[in-house]
């Protein structure tokens, strides 16, 4: 239920992660990338831009440069994100101002409404005008939260090559632990129908479909047998 803002912090539908380029090659070295990534799926703003900041690519030397360049796109293409690139700091701060410039002017004459951070998908206004609290926001972010066997099983997911952080997300609405895939695997009658359970599957914006093929691939990681 959409309630008044009624002098409450709130947050849009914007949010921007920066990344200075050597931070990004560490970040994708100790698993901190994927996380921050999941993080960002669910903080419940549907616009992420990902900043990264000095992007002429210097040889790194703990992570080739094609990695590195290869997990842009991914961020890009995989998991939706709008990619920008500035060469250092002084670019980074204008960005921003001219970024928060364009959401004041698009918010300007918009009336907002705070609902539960769980209904913001189904506000599909642009821009979108149902906002969640600062304060739930802020709770929903803290990285010490312990993690669930869901969250596990996700990030084994988005390992497997072509799983998006979406794709996982939506797998895991109907099985939320390996167990339980396994569990439907056994259930089938034929191995064409084990490989073939997820293709149906719908995620993102689009329902589009998960597909035979990533399907497939998703039950010869998980097949033991």
């Amino acid at each position: 239920t959409a309630l008044p803002i009624c002098g409450q912090e709130v947050v849009l539908d914007w949010i921007v992660e920066r990344k200075r380029f050597d931070d990004l090659s560490g970040s994708i070295i100790d698993g901190r990338f994927g996380e921050q990534k999941g993080r960002l799926h669910e903080c419940g703003c549907s616009q992420v831009i990902y900043l990264i900041e000095r992007c002429h690519f210097r040889k790194q030397k703990s992570l080739p440069e094609a990695s590195i360049k290869q997990a842009i796109v991914n961020t890009q293409v995989r998991d939706k994100f709008i990619v920008r690139k500035t060469a250092d700091f002084t670019e980074t701060v204008a960005y921003l101002t001219l970024m928060t410039r364009l959401i004041s002017d698009l918010y300007e004459s918009k009336v907002l409404t705070i609902c539960p951070k769980s209904e913001l998908a189904v506000h599909e206004a642009k821009p979108r005008t149902a906002v969640m609290t600062f304060d739930e926001f802020n709770k929903a972010s803290v990285k010490s939260k312990p993690f669930s066997v869901r969250d596990m099983f996700i990030k084994q997911l988005i390992a497997i090559h072509g799983v998006s952080v979406e794709k996982a997300y939506a797998i895991t609405d109907i099985f939320s632990t390996p167990t339980l895939l396994w569990e439907a695997y056994d259930s089938c009658s034929s191995e064409d129908q084990k490989m073939q359970m997820l293709a149906t599957i719908q995620c993102g914006k689009g329902n589009r479909k998960l597909g035979p093929k990533l399907s497939k691939q998703i039950y010869e990681y998980y097949h033991f047998g």
